[in-house]
């Protein structure tokens, strides 16, 4: 599609997905990348070990990592200006090609163009990302947000000195 709006909301599933995989020691390959351990997998074996949770309780822990991660890198000074990608991905235009899927379930691209010169609109993803987040416009997870993931007593001080002003 040519709207990549909501590419964010599988981004931020996959980090939290990613962030629990990294936390279990579990190569991300066979997660992420193939989809051959899924969230179900990973609480069924929590479940052996005498850890019961739900799903959304598994992904909810990955979303706790991924706040301490941005919040040890906003301590660093890093901001939405750090997120962006090299110009070359946002300003250079690339083909897109079509993806076929063979008999045996495998996918691979075609070499049908589904769309030529297309260039990378990062803003609007970036927006979604960081409301799906909750986080404000310039990447900064706020003290509310942090007081639901149970995280406030690690608010940097550039998150600290936001609350102070609102």
């Amino acid at each position: 599609s040519d709207d990549e709006t909501y590419k964010p909301d599988m981004v931020v599933y996959g980090e939290h997905y990613s962030a629990v995989t990294d936390a279990l020691g579990i190569c991300k390959f066979i997660t992420i990348e193939e989809y051959s351990l899924f969230p179900s997998d990973l609480l069924e074996s929590l479940r052996a070990l005498g850890i019961s949770l739900g799903e959304q309780e598994l992904l909810e822990i990955g979303e706790r990592i991924v706040n301490l991660e941005r919040l040890y890198n906003v301590r660093l000074g890093f901001n939405r200006q750090d997120d962006y990608l090299p110009r070359r991905f946002t300003e250079e235009p690339i083909d897109l090609y079509a993806t076929v899927t063979a008999p045996d379930g495998s996918t691979h691209l075609s070499s049908e163009v589904i769309k030529h010169g297309a260039i990378l609109r990062l803003e609007p993803m970036l927006d979604r990302y960081y409301a799906l987040r909750g986080w404000t416009n310039d990447g900064l997870p706020p003290l509310q947000t942090l007081e639901r993931l149970g995280l406030s007593q690690y608010a940097p001080p550039q998150v600290l000195e936001r609350a102070s002003r609102h």
